[in-house]
């Protein structure tokens, strides 16, 4: 696999918009009989950490068709909590997020 490394840094600010930390339902199967789990946003980032909703997000974008392939593209991303990262001594660009643009918002120009 080719590609470059992607650092997420600060992923403690990271925000849902609305009540979505509580009513947005993360569910998953443990493979056991009746093993169906139904969770929220807010407890599994208390339960495992602030990283957790992030990582969920990518891996859910990722192509389902391949396991392996969404695994090896999943090795190249680096999800920290503060701006404290080992990547210090590597060039890094930083990408600056657009503000979120509400689509009833007038566009600029």
């Amino acid at each position: 696999m080719m590609g470059d490394t992607v650092v997420v840094v600060n992923s403690k600010d990271v925000v849902l918009t609305g009540t979505k930390w509580y009513s947005k339902p993360i569910v998953w199967h443990t493979r056991y009989a009746k093993g169906l789990r139904v969770s929220n946003y807010a407890e599994l980032r208390g339960r495992k950490g602030a990283e957790f909703p992030l990582f969920y997000a990518i891996w859910n974008m990722l192509p389902k068709s391949d396991p392996i392939t969404r695994r090896l593209l999943m090795e190249k991303i680096f999800i920290y909590r503060t701006h404290e990262h080992p990547f210090t001594d590597r060039l890094l660009r930083p990408y600056d997020v657009p503000a979120h643009r509400s689509r009833c918002a007038p566009r600029d120009g």
